[in-house]
């Protein structure tokens, strides 16, 4: 099975609700969708997220990268799979992004070769594993606990909850949802923090300190 085409796409994504972390709000996300097309059908598909801070490429360079990586892998046969996932990433180096979207619309098309799911081609050792859900910053610990309440109320027990513009704050929020846990169910409930580099060192260690304190 050859790749005959490598295409790529930015989207408009809105988000359901506005997502507030340390570095600032977003209502809504770019993502740059690939689709692999081979000479039998079967199109693979797969998605980065380029973003300067974090993988030192923006869209313009994503895409640019892609366009690269499309003339290198035209022609090339899907049966080498590992070569060409090596070939992927010493091609772009500097635009994991679009490495990553490449890779999964790789993965993707030798899952509907060989007709498996991709999580029984790479070997599956678990039947399932727990999702976390993620609580942006709020302006009050009383909308950080609405939002878990709706969370927990859903099954979810695992919250990511984005931390770091006031310790004091936070750690209110967190009790909250610690007491909350405790109505709602009797499954223990895993509670994760991200500051975003929102904290400076004082207030780093205000913050630790009231999560020790409170166990």
């Amino acid at each position: 099975m050859k790749i005959t085409g490598v295409e790529g796409q930015v989207e408009h994504l809105e988000l359901t609700r506005p997502y507030t972390i340390a570095t600032g709000t977003f209502e809504a996300v770019e993502v740059v969708f690939v689709r692999v097309e081979t000479d039998s059908g079967l199109v693979g598909a797969g998605a980065g997220s380029p973003r300067n801070h974090v993988t030192g490429e923006g869209l313009s360079g994503c895409l640019e990268a892609l366009g690269g990586l499309r003339e290198r892998l035209v022609g090339q046969d899907l049966g080498r799979l590992q070569g060409l996932l090596r070939h992927v990433e010493g091609a772009a180096p500097a635009a994991p992004a679009a490495r990553a979207a490449v890779d999964m619309a790789l993965w993707d098309l030798r899952g509907q070769e060989v007709g498996l799911p991709l999580v029984e081609v790479l070997g599956r050792a678990h039947e399932s594993l727990p999702t976390s859900i993620t609580i942006g910053i709020k302006e009050t610990p009383e909308e950080t606990e609405e939002e878990a309440r709706e969370y927990l109320e859903r099954g979810f027990r695992h919250l990511k909850v984005k931390t770091g513009f006031s310790p004091g704050q936070d750690l209110e929020a967190l009790e909250r949802i610690r007491e909350l846990a405790g109505r709602v169910t009797e499954e223990p409930v895993r509670v994760r923090v991200d500051a975003n580099q929102g904290y400076d060192r004082e207030g780093l260690a205000e913050f630790i300190g009231g999560v020790e304190s409170r166990g």
